[in-house]
Order: C-alpha cells, then structure tokens, then sequence
C-alpha cells in the first residue's frame, strides 16, 4: 500500500520547486515450505526535492536530493539512503544547449546496503551491492527540424494548463 504527495512550489519566477513524499507499507510472507517461514513488514517513506533555478541570458541551475528509508526487496530490507545531484546548463543560438551534470555528489546514492534478518532461523546478514560510480556528464543538444515552426508548437498539454491554475 502506498500514498503519494506532489507538488510544484514557485518561490519566484526564477525558481520552481517539485517536491514529493511518498508513505509506503510493505509485507511480505515466504510462500515456500520451508520452516520458520520468512516474514516481514516495513513502513517506509521516499522524498525527493527538485529545484530548478533560471538566470539571466540562458543560464540554468538544477539541484536534486532524495533520501529513502528502510525499504523490503523481497526477503532483503534495502538500509536508507541519500542522494544529491547538481547541474548548469547554458542556451545557445537557435535553440542549442550546453549543460553539465553531477550525478550522486556524495556517493551514497549507487550504494545499495542491504541486510537479511530471520531471528527465528538464527540469521543475520548484511551486504553491500555497488551499483555504479559517480558520474559528470557534458552534454550538447542541437534542435533539428524547421525553426519556422518552433513557435506554432509552444503549447500545453491539459494537465500543464490544470496545473497552472491551481
């Protein structure tokens, strides 16, 4: 079972914010034979902020943090965990970008730590599952296509027009 909450906050026409929380519950019960059966259950909640901070000639900031508490992956509970990610990217003539990325600033965000605990059966383990590195990725982006166009195809989908009016 789980609930989410999201929203989209706009401190200033230069920064939005979206933010989301979401509230889990989880069981979980071993189907096979085997004796002392497993079983667990968790309450857990994820959060994530993400901040979007627009500058003056084309200029762009990005700023994302997560965190994540004790959550059930099968018969493994995943220990909480934090991540946070940063990038700037700059417009150029005809539509064109440049941007760079921070991904996982404090190398927390790829390690996935895990334990195993059956007291019944006299277990307990604990593990730890790297699942990549930090990255910085440089990107350039070229708009293709007739620029003529660009302008007939500025709108919005119902549910952006919805939002902006609540």
């Amino acid at each position: 079972m789980e609930a989410s909450l999201i929203f989209p906050v706009s401190i200033a026409a230069w920064w939005k914010i979206n933010a989301t929380v979401t509230g889990r519950y989880q069981s979980v019960e071993d189907a096979s034979s085997h004796t002392p059966r497993y079983r667990n259950n968790i309450y857990s909640y994820f959060s994530q902020v993400s901040n979007a901070f627009r500058f003056s000639k084309g200029w762009s900031v990005s700023l994302d943090a997560r965190v994540q508490s004790r959550i059930l992956y099968g018969d493994q509970t995943q220990l909480k965990y934090a991540y946070i990610g940063t990038g700037v990217q700059k417009r150029l003539t005809n539509g064109n970008a440049l941007g760079l990325n921070f991904q996982d600033l404090t190398g927390t965000g790829a390690k996935n730590k895990w334990e195993y605990n059956q007291p019944e059966a006299g277990m307990k383990t604990y593990g730890l599952t790297q699942l990549s590195e930090r990255q910085v990725n440089l990107t350039y982006t070229h708009v293709f296509g007739n620029k003529k166009l660009q302008g007939k195809r500025d709108r919005k989908t119902g549910s952006e027009e919805m939002k902006s009016r609540m």
